[in-house]
């Protein structure tokens, strides 16, 4: 009988973008949010994947964009309830193609990650963290097997897309609310996307 290779954690899994945000963490805040903390964001992440039916399918499928942004909205939330960090999240290439330069300089901010979607040939979309970008190729820090792209294969065959900027906001000023979303604990989550800006405040 042939010998069988056992399955590692993850290997049955499409939880790339549960992982991307919680990969992300460590760029935003690691001092304050260490491996306990991304093991814990990850657990809340996956009750919300699945309280939003974001399982059905996944494996054919992923976390599409839609529920990624709800991920992102919880992701806020944890870390304001838990851990006191005010969290923005932008997407500034939304519609778009992303502009390499300016992904730079989000990758020289403090305190600041970049998540986006990779898919090669219009397949499914993989989730992954931006690392940095050379003359000739953009790196992840990445869960699984996508740790470079080449930028003469972006946008074809490899193309970038779904691109947040999550920054830790050093103040917190609150804006003019247009919808009110009532969430499972004894709080108001109060989300507004405006002008490619994802905020919330709590009361």
């Amino acid at each position: 009988m042939a010998w069988i290779k056992s399955l590692k954690q993850g290997d049955c899994d499409y939880f790339c973008c549960l992982y991307s945000i919680t990969n992300a963490l460590s760029k935003l805040a690691s001092s304050k949010l260490g491996y306990r903390s991304q093991i814990y964001v990850f657990n809340r992440l996956l009750e919300k994947l699945v309280s939003i039916g974001g399982l059905q399918n996944i494996e054919k499928k992923g976390v599409p964009y839609t529920k990624a942004v709800k991920l992102l909205k919880t992701t806020q939330k944890i870390l304001f309830d838990k851990y006191k960090l005010k969290i923005e999240i932008s997407e500034p290439f939304y519609g778009q193609e992303p502009d390499i330069e300016k992904l730079k300089a989000f990758l020289k901010a403090k305190n600041t990650a970049v998540i986006l979607s990779i898919s090669e040939n219009g397949g499914m979309k993989h989730w992954s963290v931006l690392d940095k970008i050379s003359a000739k190729e953009v790196s992840f820090y990445d869960s699984w097997v996508y740790d470079k792209v080449k930028l003469r294969n972006i946008p074809q065959p490899s193309k970038l897309d779904d691109i947040f900027i999550m920054s830790v906001q050093t103040e917190y000023t609150p804006i003019t609310h247009k919808k009110t979303v009532q969430t499972t604990s004894k709080n108001t989550f109060i989300a507004h996307l405006r002008n490619g800006v994802i905020n919330v405040n709590f009361t």
